[in-house]
């Protein structure tokens, strides 16, 4: 999971989801105040993330008949 480096670098943790029937996330209150810390964990978690799948080219469209 992306935010395991989070809760390493956090240590305790609350989650709750941010929403009623969304999955649980990082609830952060006074981490926010301390922008070393919001920066390293932003660092590590964009670090943990997977890299993008390439995208299929796009087919292209043939020209209309002329008539």
């Amino acid at each position: 999971m992306a935010i395991d480096g989070g809760r390493a670098l956090l240590g305790r943790v609350v989650e709750a989801p941010p929403y009623p029937g969304a999955k649980p996330y990082l609830l952060l209150s006074d981490e926010l105040d301390d922008r070393a810390l919001l920066a390293a964990l932003l660092q590590r978690t964009a670090a943990e993330l997977p890299e993008p799948k390439p995208k299929k080219p796009r087919k292209r469209r043939s020209a209309p008949p002329n008539p």
